[in-house]
C-alpha cells in the first residue's frame, strides 16, 4: 500500500515446495501498527500469501527470528522494545496461527545513554531440543549493550 515497508525477512522450509517467511513490518509515517507478519509460499518461493500476524509491535518493531523445530512446530522470537523483553510464540500449524506469548528474558536495563534499543534475535535449536536465542542487551550490571544469549526448553 506504500505506507509500510517489509524488511529483515527470515524464511524456513516446510517441504521442498513450501516455505514460511517472517518479516518486520514498519509503517513509514507511524500511521499503522508495526508488526511481525508471516507469509507462506507453496510454489518454491515464486509467490507468497499472507498467513498471519505473530504480534503487533507498535511503535517499535524488531526483526523476528524464525526456526522450524524438529517436532515440526515453528518458533518465532523477537525483542519487544515497548516492554523491554525478549519474547517468543509457537505455531503448531506452520504459521497460520500462534499460541500465547512467552517471555524469554525480562531484565533489560536502559544502557548508559538511556537507549531502549534491544533485540535483533538470532535463534537455533540444539541437538538436545533446547533453543538458543542470541541478541543484544543491557543489564544493570552491564549497562552497555552487549551480546547475550538465553537457552531454554520449548
Amino acid at each position: 500500500d506504500g505506507r509500510s515497508v517489509a524488511i529483515m525477512p527470515q524464511a524456513v522450509p516446510i517441504s521442498p515446495d513450501t516455505f514460511v517467511l517472517a518479516y518486520r513490518k514498519i509503517y513509514k509515517n507511524h500511521d499503522g501498527d508495526d508488526a511481525i507478519e508471516i507469509y507462506r509460499s507453496e510454489d518454491r518461493c515464486r509467490s507468497w500469501q499472507f498467513a498471519s500476524t505473530v504480534t503487533i509491535t507498535r511503535p517499535h518493531s524488531n526483526p523476528p527470528a524464525l526456526v522450524r523445530l524438529t517436532d515440526g512446530r515453528l518458533c518465532c522470537a523477537y525483542g519487544d522494545r515497548n516492554d523491554l523483553k525478549i519474547k517468543a510464540k509457537w505455531s503448531e500449524d506452520e504459521g497460520r496461527t500462534w499460541g500465547p506469548e512467552i517471555v524469554v528474558r525480562d531484565d533489560y536495563h536502559r544502557c548508559l545513554d538511556r537507549d531502549h534499543d534491544l533485540g535483533y534475535v538470532s535463534m537455533v535449536q540444539r541437538t538436545d531440543g533446547r533453543l538458543v536465542a542470541v541478541y543484544y542487551w543491557a543489564t544493570e550490571d552491564h549497562p552497555e549493550q552487549h551480546i547475550a544469549a538465553t537457552i531454554w526448553e520449548n
